[in-house]
């Protein structure tokens, strides 16, 4: 009597399951660390915003009167995590987009606060203020 060599259907069948489950779980975390890496580098760039933004105040005595201003002084490696091609920074009057970092000063132009966005365009844990007025 001869042996068959090989797998049989229902062989082949587990382990097609096996690899498929295990590929859900990579690619699901793999999606989250994506979005945790994306925050991560709003956040960075919130911060260098708040920067450029205390450095403008420290010379002029006020803080910049738009998102324009400030612009114009950021480094080049601010860029939108999740888009490049959109804006990094924008007024807060302007539509919230994801990966936007947004700015708004006070009248006064003494105090300013500085918000960012994830993917569901919902603000982040996260916002940045001076810790007392300029005046």
């Amino acid at each position: 009597m001869g042996e068959t060599k090989g797998f049989t259907l229902i062989e082949l069948m587990v382990v097609i399951i096996i690899i498929g489950v295990l590929s859900a779980i990579g690619i699901a975390n793999y999606i989250k660390m994506t979005e945790k890496a994306r925050v991560a580098s709003l956040m960075a760039n919130m911060h260098t915003v708040q920067i450029e933004v205390e450095l403008f105040g420290t010379d002029s005595l006020v803080y910049p009167s738009d998102a324009a201003q400030i612009i114009s002084i950021l480094p080049q490696n601010v860029y939108n995590p999740y888009n490049k091609s959109l804006p990094a920074l924008q007024n807060r009057a302007d539509e919230d987009i994801p990966g936007v970092v947004e700015y708004y000063v006070y009248s006064s132009r003494s105090l300013y606060q500085i918000t960012g966005f994830n993917k569901d365009t919902e603000a982040i844990d996260l916002t940045l203020t001076p810790s007392r007025a300029l005046f």
